[in-house]
């Protein structure tokens, strides 16, 4: 986002630095984060900043609150959580078993009862399957965008078009040619013959 910041803004560049004292530096804009950083915005003078200062504001707004939001992060404690659980579940159905077994008078072998209830007990868990298929659709998604964004870019640059543009036209493609958005911005990347044509 700072670099959406410099382009946005007009900066001519950002840098994360360690906080000190609060010194005027013409040309310069600072914003303090949390322990003792900050991210400065250089412009060529302290014209152009005070212009850009009302949007710069804004964008950094939104930065800090996405680093709030990342920071709270509920899906990492809401995985802690159910792991905690899923560990104490898994103790408790094997010390129940494991006692059970050793009380049995009738079992011959207790070890080797012991030890296939532990086996069947430890396979992966119901929770752990769906967080992990969680995290891979995330990660899936995540590749998704990168390679669209990249794709928008080129065809961008290629045509002179809008952002928007471009993501229309990739939507597009894929629907004529019935294959995913992912894989239409892989042969936009790849393929340079793909860009000759109008965009829409």
């Amino acid at each position: 986002m700072a670099q959406a910041a410099v382009r946005a803004t007009g900066a001519q560049s950002f840098a994360f630095i360690e906080k000190g004292a609060d010194a005027i530096v013409p040309g310069i804009v600072e914003y303090p984060l949390q322990a003792g950083s900050a991210i400065v915005f250089t412009f060529g003078s302290d014209a152009e900043a005070k212009r850009a200062r009302p949007l710069l504001d804004r964008i950094v707004a939104a930065m800090l609150a996405i680093g709030e939001e990342a920071a709270a992060d509920p899906y990492a404690s809401l995985a802690r959580r159910v792991s905690d659980l899923q560990a104490r579940l898994t103790d408790s159905k094997i010390a129940d078993r494991v006692r059970g077994y050793l009380t049995d008078d009738t079992n011959s072998d207790p070890t080797e009862a012991i030890v296939r209830h532990v086996e069947t007990v430890l396979r992966p868990a119901r929770s752990r399957v769906l967080l992990e298929q969680a995290l891979s659709e995330l990660e899936a998604e995540i590749e998704e965008r990168e390679l669209v964004d990249r794709a928008k870019q080129i065809l961008r640059a290629a045509h002179s078009v809008s952002e928007e543009q471009a993501h229309i036209e990739l939507r597009l493609r894929s629907r004529k040619s019935r294959t995913p958005l992912k894989e239409v911005a892989k042969q936009v990347i790849e393929g340079p013959r793909l860009l000759k044509g109008k965009i829409a």
